[in-house]
């Protein structure tokens, strides 16, 4: 409505962020917070899953 289109599932954004568990995840990596950062967003290449504004993996 306001001309704000396409912001999702066009590319993934690689940020500056380390890749850390949600607060309460068990799930331990020695690499966490040493190797990986943030990859936020999805694009055509990976599935319906990653078509979100929310979702995150690592690279």
């Amino acid at each position: 409505p306001w001309g704000v289109m396409d912001m999702a599932g066009n590319v993934s954004e690689w940020t500056a962020d380390w890749y850390l568990p949600y607060p309460g995840n068990q799930y331990d990596d020695p690499d966490f917070g040493r190797k990986h950062r943030v990859v936020r967003g999805g694009g055509a290449g990976l599935g319906h899953y990653a078509l979100s504004v929310f979702y995150r993996s690592a690279r």
